[in-house]
């Protein structure tokens, strides 16, 4: 008697005899919960790997720091192998400030310059030490 009623309640019983007592309903919904937890992992893994800036990518910005003022301060991120920067900001074909920089990859490096107060373009070119180059001016 204690043998019958053990096997009805699923005590000590092996899995694989559970899992041929369950409908084929029960057994459609385990696999569609158990594809969602797989697909939802996946997707997981691959969102963080991609918004990661440094993940098998290879860029670098410069921008102004604040674009509202007139403030020639400008900031430099790095997400790149290049490491060295050289930086040129220039007045109507005049020189105001020039520069090397060390940024190490994932890195932001932030230059403070006045602001220039003459009527013209004022032109900040970056060159990295690939060769690659950009830049931003402003008009006053």
């Amino acid at each position: 008697m204690k043998e019958t009623a053990k096997k009805k309640s699923g005590v000590g019983m092996r899995p694989a005899v559970l899992l041929r007592d369950l409908s084929e309903e029960a057994l459609a919904v385990i696999f569609v919960v158990m594809l969602f937890v797989a697909a939802s992992g996946w997707l997981f893994f691959h969102v963080n790997r991609e918004l990661d800036p440094d993940n098998g990518k290879n860029w670098w910005t410069v921008a102004f720091e604040n674009r509202d003022t007139g403030s020639l301060s400008f900031v430099i991120e790095n997400h790149s192998a290049s490491t060295t920067f050289t930086f040129n900001v220039s007045h109507d074909k005049d020189v105001i400030d020039a520069g090397d920089l060390t940024i190490e990859r994932g890195g932001r490096k932030a230059i403070s310059l006045p602001a220039n107060a003459a009527e013209g373009r004022t032109i900040v070119t970056v060159t990295s030490s690939d060769g690659s180059k950009k830049e931003i001016y402003r008009n006053h």
